[in-house]
C-alpha cells in the first residue's frame, strides 16, 4: 500500500521524532518531581514536550502529502473512524466519571485514537478493493 521509499522516510522522520518526544517527556517528569522549582519553571518543565509533539505532527504532515490520492482518502477515512471511536469512548468515560466510576487521564484519548486508527483504515481501505 506505501511505497517502500515513503514508508521508510516515514519511519525514519517519526522514530526520531518518538525519540526526541520521550526524552523531552521524561526530562520534564524528573524536573517536575523536584519540589524546589518555582511557578515558572514548573510551567517551562511542563511545557518541555511540545517541540517533540511539534515534530511527530510533522512528521505526519509531510508522509500525508507525499503518500498518493488513494493512500490520502484511505487514511483521513481511518482518522474519521478513529475520531468517532475515540470520542464516543470520551464521553462514555465523561458519564462514569460523573458517576464517580473511572476518571481516565486526558493522554488516554490520543493513544485510543492512534490505537484505533489502523483498524479504521483497514476498514476504509476494504472498500477500494
Amino acid at each position: 500500500m506505501i511505497d517502500r521509499t515513503n514508508g521508510r522516510r516515514y519511519l525514519l522522520e517519526l522514530s526520531g521524532a518518538l525519540f526526541f518526544y520521550i526524552a523531552a517527556l521524561l526530562l520534564s517528569l524528573t524536573l517536575l518531581g523536584r519540589p524546589a522549582l518555582t511557578g515558572l519553571e514548573r510551567t517551562l518543565a511542563a511545557l518541555l514536550p511540545i517541540p517533540g509533539i511539534v515534530l511527530l505532527f510533522c512528521a505526519i504532515a509531510r508522509h500525508v502529502a507525499r503518500i498518493d490520492e488513494l493512500q490520502r482518502q484511505i487514511l483521513l477515512e481511518g482518522m474519521a473512524v478513529a475520531g468517532g471511536v475515540t470520542a464516543m469512548l470520551a464521553m462514555t468515560a465523561t458519564f462514569l466519571g460523573n458517576a464517580g466510576i473511572a476518571n481516565p487521564p486526558s493522554w488516554t484519548w490520543f493513544v485510543s485514537f492512534m490505537a484505533i486508527l489502523p483498524i479504521g483504515a483497514a476498514v476504509a481501505s476494504r472498500r477500494y478493493e
